[in-house]
């Protein structure tokens, strides 16, 4: 409604109707990067993240593949590699011995045959 001019309005009057209020809407919530976008490497795996690819530590075998299924947001495992025949030990990560009469180095690798 246009006032005619001249008129004096109440000073209440003006920061009710003229003045801008503040915002009543709350902030954007931050960004949220949901699944694997966020979620770190499972035990026994490195890597930047599970989106980004997660690779098996030296002395353990899987795949870990990245989902959209929480809580994990990822499916596999790092599985210890069991000591080759012929030594003795819980597993290549852990280290193994050559048995009696057989002499060698077990070393654990990234890569088959681990």
């Amino acid at each position: 409604r246009i006032l005619p001019l001249g008129v004096v309005l109440p000073q209440a009057w003006l920061r009710q109707v003229v003045l801008p209020q503040a915002n009543p809407w709350p902030a954007k919530p931050e960004p949220y990067e949901p699944g694997p976008l966020a979620v770190a490497c499972p035990p026994h795996s490195q890597g930047d993240n599970v989106f980004n690819g997660c690779v098996c530590d030296a002395g353990y075998s899987g795949v870990i593949i990245g989902t959209f299924s929480a809580p994990n947001f990822y499916s596999g495992t790092c599985e210890a590699v069991s000591c080759p025949s012929r030594s003795l030990g819980k597993s290549v990560a852990s280290g193994c011995v050559c048995d009696n009469g057989y002499s060698g180095n077990i070393t654990a690798i990234s890569e088959s045959p681990f």
